[in-house]
């Protein structure tokens, strides 16, 4: 299975994305930028959604963060109640 890290801080929907996506992928979660960083250095992951806001950083933090290879190529989907973003860093 491909896996996807989910970075969001609230819980709900954590819940709502298992279950949408537990059947075709390995769902990993974060709850926040420090914490997916620590994640992707465990295991890369196929793709990352992210949440636009969180109370310690944005989503945008982890994209410019540099400290780890895939987070100087990473493809990405921000969201947040609005709207879905994809970014990709080359």
């Amino acid at each position: 299975k491909h896996s996807i890290l989910m970075v969001d801080d609230i819980e709900f929907n954590h819940k709502l994305a298992h279950s949408v996506l537990d059947e075709l992928y390995d769902l990993r979660e974060a709850y926040s930028v420090k914490e997916a960083l620590e994640k992707i250095k465990e295991e890369t992951p196929s793709l990352i959604l992210l949440d636009v806001v969180m109370p310690d950083s944005d989503g945008f933090e982890l994209l410019k963060n540099e400290s780890h290879e895939y987070t100087q190529k990473m493809q990405a989907y921000f969201y947040n109640e609005f709207l879905i973003y994809k970014a990709s860093k080359k």
